[in-house]
């Protein structure tokens, strides 16, 4: 049997690696950030919230999605996202508590420009 170093870690060592990888960008940090606030949200709506593209968002959502932070449920024709209800409970802190960081750092940096 093959013998990955990924295996040698903890399982909560994993689950954070997996977080990181989820916020390892900006616009994700956004998405999520309005999906804390907006649950529920299309990828149309996200794109009119956000100053990206529609394949932009998609592409996030995606990752977002294979990182297990968003969940999505399919109405026809629509699809809506929202935080994955299923991660523990310290992970939606840690995600509460990164888009407050984001968003204090913003306005400082927007009160001294």
């Amino acid at each position: 049997m093959a013998f990955s170093k990924f295996d040698i870690f903890h399982l909560g060592e994993k689950e954070l690696a997996t977080v990181g990888r989820g916020i390892s960008h900006p616009a994700r940090i956004r998405i999520l950030d309005c999906l804390l606030k907006n649950p529920g949200l299309t990828p149309s709506q996200l794109t009119e919230l956000l100053p990206l593209s529609f394949p932009t968002v998609s592409q996030h959502l995606k990752i977002l999605r294979n990182t297990h932070l968003v969940s999505y449920e399919e109405i026809y024709p629509n699809v809506y996202y929202s935080l994955n209800s299923q991660n523990s409970a310290s992970i939606k802190e840690l995600i509460r508590s990164i888009c407050q960081i984001a968003t204090k750092r913003n306005k400082r940096l927007r009160a001294v420009q």
